[in-house]
């Protein structure tokens, strides 16, 4: 897409199983948007064949551990073979609280080149929220059932103003529920 270079996986002329996988380092987001640049070929990989797929992952721990989150086929992307098309994922509804990598997976047999280019995270990196504390900050509740969660803030040592997070309720398998937080840290006014 720009430059000089860029990744690609070519197809395995034997017609054998592909399964590759580019590997982002780990991050720890709070939310983020991922854009990034791919091509393919539509005839091959989407439209009259379905022999390959450029998957996107939030990968949790190790590749294939069951816990990773799909996050779509950028193959609908294209508007036509080896034609470069943007695509753009807003993350914040699919982050588990916890550390993720970004995962681009080629898989396919007797398929087509895939490119890849241009790769942007814009994010917040995140995890503990120092002024709040929940208890249990774990629990599994059945789909008709409900688990009561203590949420404490404490204000100790914070300057005055008001404090705003995100606090995340992982609802596997469905997304996860987002639970905007505020707290205001104001002077204390003494009772007569």
């Amino acid at each position: 897409h720009s430059g000089a270079y860029y990744a690609h996986v070519e197809y395995d002329a034997n017609f054998d199983e592909q399964d590759e996988w580019l590997l982002s380092p780990e991050f720890n987001l709070t939310e983020g948007t991922l854009e990034f640049w791919s091509f393919g070929s539509v005839y091959w990989c989407r439209d009259t064949y379905d022999n390959c797929d450029l998957n996107i992952w939030l990968v949790v721990g190790d590749v294939g551990g069951g816990d990773d989150i799909f996050l779509k086929t950028a193959d609908a992307d294209w508007a036509s073979s080896w034609t470069w098309a943007k695509t753009t994922i807003d993350l914040a509804s699919y982050l588990p609280g916890g550390p993720v990598r970004i995962g681009f997976q080629y898989a396919g047999a007797d398929g087509a080149e895939i490119g890849l280019d241009d790769i942007s995270l814009n994010g917040l990196e995140g995890g503990d929220i120092p002024w709040i504390s929940e208890d249990p900050t774990a629990g599994v509740v059945p789909a008709d059932g409900t688990l009561n969660v203590t949420v404490t803030y404490d204000a100790t040592g914070l300057a005055l103003g008001d404090y705003l997070a995100i606090l995340r309720v992982k609802n596997a398998p469905a997304p996860n529920v987002n639970v905007p937080v505020t707290l205001h840290v104001v002077n204390e006014i003494p009772l007569l």
